[in-house]
């Protein structure tokens, strides 16, 4: 199944949670313009469990009441789901990618969401509910 672009909201990719708490001039117009009109925008378990292991390893620095901050802009939470899980099997190029990409990208296929990313592997791979979030 391809969801179709937008068919049921946005689901943000752990770089663009963290880069619209600690370098939105990174995010492109068109992603700001989403964030700011409040469609339907979820974001995932998987992308709080990203952000914690990168802040625990120093990748990233701590992000301050992350989840409280994306409810208070009135996104959703999206359980991660046993037939998200299921559907990595869709992307099989993605093998050796990050596996929290790979689970945030099945999570959209399975919910029919439109993916907002800047990961370039993501994008090359054509798909067109997958989006540029530095665009």
């Amino acid at each position: 199944m391809r969801p179709s672009k937008g068919t049921s909201g946005y689901l943000l990719d752990t770089n663009v949670i963290v880069n619209s708490a600690i370098s939105p001039e990174k995010l492109g117009k068109n992603t700001k313009r989403i964030l700011t009109e409040k469609p339907t925008v979820y974001f995932s378990p998987i992308s709080i469990t990203e952000i914690e292991i990168k802040v625990l390893t120093g990748k990233i620095p701590q992000l301050r009441n992350v989840i409280d901050d994306l409810r208070d802009q009135d996104f959703i939470e999206k359980p991660f789901q046993s037939a998200h899980a299921a559907d990595i099997k869709s992307f099989p190029t993605l093998i050796n990618h990050d596996p929290y990409d790979r689970m945030l990208l099945a999570q959209a296929q399975s919910e029919n969401l439109t993916f907002i990313t800047t990961d370039r592997v993501l994008l090359k791979l054509g798909l067109p509910w997958v989006i540029d979030a530095s665009e």
